[in-house]
C-alpha cells in the first residue's frame, strides 16, 4: 500500500512543479483521467493515454499559474490485490499568489485505479471530484 500512496504522491509532486515529462510516465498505456465538480454540470476528461493525459494536465497546470501545492490525505483501500488496488484520497489544493499567504483553492478527492506490471505501480484510472469549482 506504501509504494501506491508514493505512486499518487509522484503525481501531485510532478503536477505541481509542472513536470508533465515525469506526470505521464505515472499512467499505464491505457489510463484515462477526468472529473467533475459535485452538484455542477462542469466535468473534464475523459483523457486516454498517457501522452494526451500529459498535454491536457499541463493545459490544466498553465492555466492556474500561481503557485499550487496538492496535499493528498486520507488513503483508503477499498481493494487490494497483489497486482491491482483501489485506493481514494482527500485532496486539498493550496495557491498563492504574489507571494500572499497560501489559502486553500479547492477541496476534494481521488479515486485511483492502479495495477502492478513489470514491478512498477501505474495509474490505470484517476478521477477527480471536487467540492467546488476554482
Amino acid at each position: 500500500m506504501q509504494e501506491i500512496i508514493d505512486l499518487l504522491n509522484h503525481y501531485a509532486w510532478s503536477f505541481d512543479a509542472d513536470r508533465m515529462d515525469r506526470l505521464k510516465d505515472l499512467f499505464s498505456q491505457d489510463a484515462i483521467t477526468g472529473g467533475s465538480v459535485a452538484n455542477t454540470d462542469v466535468t473534464w476528461g475523459p483523457w486516454q493515454g498517457p501522452e494526451l493525459i500529459g498535454q491536457k494536465l499541463g493545459e490544466v497546470r498553465k492555466s492556474h499559474p500561481q503557485w499550487r501545492r496538492h496535499q493528498l490525505t486520507t488513503p483508503y483501500f477499498s481493494k487490494v490485490a497483489p497486482a491491482q488496488a483501489t485506493v481514494q484520497v482527500y485532496l486539498s489544493l493550496f495557491s498563492c499568489v504574489d507571494g500572499k499567504t497560501p489559502e486553500v483553492e479547492v477541496t476534494g478527492e481521488y479515486r485511483a485505479e492502479v495495477s502492478k506490471s513489470d514491478g512498477l505501480w501505474k495509474i490505470d484510472s484517476l478521477q477527480a471530484l471536487l467540492d467546488s469549482d476554482f
